[in-house]
């Protein structure tokens, strides 16, 4: 290397060298800077993010659906990306639109179903399809909670109904009789034609038991007979007058005519037919044939 007064003269290795110590010094350089240019931008990222970070805090603790909606469609979509605060707040608007289209069909609908017996199918429907999306979205104020006391109430209801139609197709006086004091529990309207239907089948089941007392006393036999036609001879023997006889028939008849529905009344029907035929068997001289094939023919009653 030559130094003179202005110029400086060196070789291409020296070149090199002096090229290799200013790239490592412009690389140092650089990298300062970048540092301190991330260092700048993320702080505004920070400070930027950190006032976005307040304001949704606040929308969260006013529960208010314009305030969170100002901070969502502002601030908060300018952020570079999404924390927990935004979405939180984007929870909170979901279920706070969801409460007030909720809040919106209880309101109309509850009034509507509450106090109905069977409500249609796409108003049970609707109710379903609303308690649905409460429960998606943890919905549980007022209206929603009176909507899930209407739905247990509407099912018990349902269950009431179809108990009843199965004891009036069957004519059970028990199940009747509990089932109009459940309906009286569950706010069921008296004039219910199903409920009307049931009181009408008990009173026709008070009615029948007068039938079935009647086929009773007409089929009772020694030692303790009920109907003055049936009498015990001195060996012991049930006699039995031609008046009983007829009277069994007539009380059958009777009871066939008002027709006994119930399961103690089809027992006694069949039971009655069965008593007729055997005591028509043994008015006849020669009565074992005609009694063996009463027996043969008649189906088994149950005890």
């Amino acid at each position: 290397v030559q130094i003179g007064t202005s110029m400086v003269l060196y070789k291409a290795k020296e070149q090199r060298d002096l090229d290799l110590l200013r790239n490592l010094a412009v690389r140092k350089l650089l990298i300062q800077l970048q540092a301190y240019w991330k260092r700048y931008k993320e702080r505004g990222y920070y400070k930027n993010m950190h006032a976005v970070r307040l304001e949704c805090r606040a929308a969260l603790k006013s529960r208010q659906l314009a305030q969170l909606d100002k901070v969502l469609n502002g601030p908060a979509k300018e952020s570079p990306f999404k924390f927990r605060e935004i979405f939180e707040c984007e929870k909170l608007r979901h279920y706070l639109l969801e409460e007030i289209r909720l809040d919106k069909i209880f309101g109309v609908l509850l009034p509507k179903i509450q106090d109905l017996l069977e409500p249609s199918k796409s108003d049970i429907d609707e109710l379903k399809r609303g308690l649905h999306d409460a429960d998606e979205v943890g919905l549980n104020n007022t209206l929603s909670s009176k909507a899930r006391e209407v739905d247990a109430l509407l099912e018990k209801r349902a269950t009431l109904v179809r108990t009843l139609e199965n004891a009036i197709s069957n004519s059970l006086e028990d199940v009747l009789s509990s089932s109009l004091r459940e309906a009286n529990v569950l706010k069921v309207k008296p004039s219910e034609p199903i409920l009307q239907r049931a009181q009408k089948e008990l009173d026709r089941i008070k009615e029948e038991r007068v039938h079935i007392e009647g086929l009773l006393k007409a089929m009772s036999v020694a030692p303790n007979p009920l109907f003055a036609g049936v009498t015990i001879n001195e060996e012991g023997e049930s006699l039995l007058s031609d008046a009983a006889r007829a009277t069994l028939l007539e009380r059958l008849s009777a009871a066939k005519r008002f027709g006994l529905n119930t399961p103690e009344g089809k027992k006694a029907i069949d039971t009655a037919e069965l008593i007729a035929k055997i005591r028509d068997a043994f008015s006849q001289e020669n009565w074992g044939d005609p009694l063996e094939q009463v027996l043969l023919k008649s189906r088994e009653i149950s005890t």
